[in-house]
Formats: structure tokens, sequence, C-alpha cells
């Protein structure tokens, strides 16, 4: 992929910086290059999301918590807002491990071996959001699935 040229522009006093000049602003809608940034920018994005879920045991167990909670959502009969508060939750799970996963990696890659108190700081951070989102899906399971489910079962029993 070329990269956009590099134009000098001299500012009010004189002096020359360099600014790059966004071809996306300049180009008509209708030229292929836009939509083929647009579409590399879809791949890497792609290839992104693969590696998280291949390589992040959490995010694979957090995804079946999801998956568990969706189908489960099905068997209870849930309404569509209940639907949506269920993917909601779950997505949100989802998005927070993957910025936990990648803050994670770039302090990892910041202080390699040695210890760094600023850094266990904002890793602990991250893994309390995680847990939020955890505690948030579980809630929404809670009182969305398993109470409604409880109540379909005791219906049963008594008939």
């Amino acid at each position: 992929m070329k990269r956009p040229r590099i134009k000098f522009i001299k500012n009010r006093r004189g002096t020359a910086h360099r600014a790059v000049i966004n071809k996306i602003y300049s180009q008509k809608r209708s030229d292929p290059s836009v939509f083929k940034k647009l579409a590399n920018s879809f791949v890497w994005s792609m290839k992104g999301l693969q590696f998280a879920f291949v390589n992040e045991r959490s995010l694979q167990i957090e995804a079946g918590m999801g998956i568990a909670a969706v189908i489960l959502a099905a068997i209870a009969g849930a309404t569509p807002l209940r639907w949506m508060a269920i993917a909601f939750s779950a997505g949100m799970l989802v998005i927070c491990e993957m910025i936990n996963s990648a803050v994670e990696m770039v302090c990892d890659h910041m202080v390699k071996k040695r210890y760094d108190k600023t850094i266990e700081i904002v890793k602990d951070i991250m893994s309390g959001t995680v847990l939020l989102c955890i505690i948030n899906l579980s809630a929404v399971s809670l009182f969305f699935i398993v109470i409604p489910l409880v109540q379909k079962l005791i219906a049963f029993i008594v008939r």
C-alpha cells in the first residue's frame, strides 16, 4: 500500500513543518482507493479479532459465557428488550476483555521483565473493569434468564 506523500507547508512565521495530506478528504467518494483503504481496515480489524480469540484464553471463556447467555435467553423466551440487554452485556464483556488484553500486552512490552508499580496498578484497574462486566452479565442473566426459567419450571411442576 502506497503511503501519502508528505508535503512541506509553511506556517505564518515562514518556518516549514511537515503535514500529511490525507487523500481521503481530497478524493471523490467514487474513488476506488478510498474503498480499498476501508476494506484493508476491515481486514486488519478481522486479523485483530482472530488473534485475540485464538491467543486469549479468558476471551474464549467470556465469549462462551455470552453465547451461553444468548442460548438460555432463547430457551427462556426472552422479550426483545431482554435480548438487547443480554446481547449488550455480553458484547461489553468481550470488548472490555479485548481492551484489557491489549493494555496488558502494551504494558508487558514497555516494562519487559522488570517490576513497575504503575504498570501493576494499570493492569489491576483493567482487570477490575472486566470483573465489573462479568458481574453485569451475571446480574442481567440472573434477572432476565434464570428467574423466568425457574418460573417456567415451577409452573410445569405445579400442573
